[in-house]
């Protein structure tokens, strides 16, 4: 990652190659990454760095969970997390209802560099990363200040 004041993204694509490229790419253009190839480990670097992470870039084929489901549990572990769906199946049900919903949030494979650099600094135009409410915050507990 880099240094502070800059937005990270977390990239979760199983294709090594595509996720090397796409975060080299990210980069470039001024955004620290973290990388996954999969849930458990997205799930992982998520936790650990979840004040620092803006944007989240999720294919929905993604080992182990769909990555609908790893949206959710990151949205449940911080409620508002800005995402991004990949997918090469651009006929599927949830690119489609997403799409609809919110077309800026879909990006169809294959895409180009330009493209995704655009959709990153589209979504995190306005987006600042946001103070971790503590766990006893999530259970119900007073906040700790």
């Amino acid at each position: 990652m880099r240094g502070s004041g800059q937005q990270t993204i977390l990239v979760v694509e199983n294709d090594d190659a595509l996720r090397r490229k796409m975060v080299s790419t990210l980069r470039g253009v001024g955004f620290a990454t973290l990388e996954a190839d999969s849930s458990g480990p997205a799930l992982e670097k998520f936790q650990a760095h979840q004040a620092e992470i803006g944007l989240a870039i999720i294919e929905l084929q993604i080992p182990s969970m769909s990555g609908l489901d790893l949206a959710a549990e990151l949205d449940r572990i911080r409620p508002g997390i800005n995402v991004l769906y990949m997918s090469a199946l651009h006929e599927s049900i949830a690119m489609e209802s997403i799409g609809r919903r919110s077309p800026e949030r879909v990006l169809l494979k294959p895409f180009d560099e330009k493209e995704l650099a655009r959709r990153a600094r589209l979504l995190l135009a306005n987006v600042q990363p946001r103070k971790v409410r503590h766990a006893q915050h999530r259970q119900g507990g007073s906040p700790a200040d």
